[in-house]
């Protein structure tokens, strides 16, 4: 309860403490991990959410591993703990886990895997309002050479969110690739 709080100090307390009764609580790394990594203290938000893995392989601590290391831009540990979340979840509980895989890939600059995970996400009824896809999928398509596709993906991002930046970049962006300023 302490973390949804925002009570950190006593979230790390109690969890802390339910550790201290059995070091193999995942849920208590998990949550712990959370903290960590809401504190930006991604070294040990990481440790927590590999130590549940271990312990109980789950596509939300893979989930929120693979976030961690995006955000440490350590993209080959992320692709490879979105490409478990890809795999264990089941349920397609987490409805943008192509899209994370995609945006690490495309980070790497393996464009062929970011379009190919880009292309499935698309598909979904989760891609349709998501503001944050079209841009990364432009660019994505941009890069690849596929200016048609990727000029309709800024244009779809501007009708979902007309200032959406990312999307008039990658709208300039693709004016000057056609030599069109």
């Amino acid at each position: 309860a302490f973390y949804y709080l925002n009570n950190y100090a006593n979230a790390i307390t109690a969890l802390n403490q339910a550790l201290t009764l059995d070091e193999n609580n995942t849920e208590a790394l998990y949550y712990r991990g959370l903290v960590y990594y809401d504190e930006n203290d991604l070294s040990k938000s990481i440790k927590d959410f590999e130590d549940a893995t271990k312990i109980m392989p789950n596509y939300r601590y893979y989930l929120a591993n693979g976030k961690a290391y995006f955000k440490q831009k350590k993209y080959n540990d992320a692709v490879t703990n979105f490409a478990f979340v890809i795999q264990l979840d089941t349920t397609n509980a987490v409805t943008n886990k192509l899209y994370l895989r995609g945006l690490s890939f495309s980070r790497l600059k393996i464009m062929n895997q970011a379009l190919d995970d880009f292309d499935a996400y698309g598909k979904t009824e989760a891609a349709k309002t998501d503001t944050a896809f079209f841009p990364e999928y432009g660019m994505v398509q941009l890069f690849a050479g596929k200016n048609d596709e990727a000029l309709k993906n800024f244009n779809h991002a501007l009708s979902l969110s007309p200032a959406n930046s990312k999307a008039q970049f990658g709208l300039g962006c693709y004016y000057a690739k056609i030599g069109s300023f």
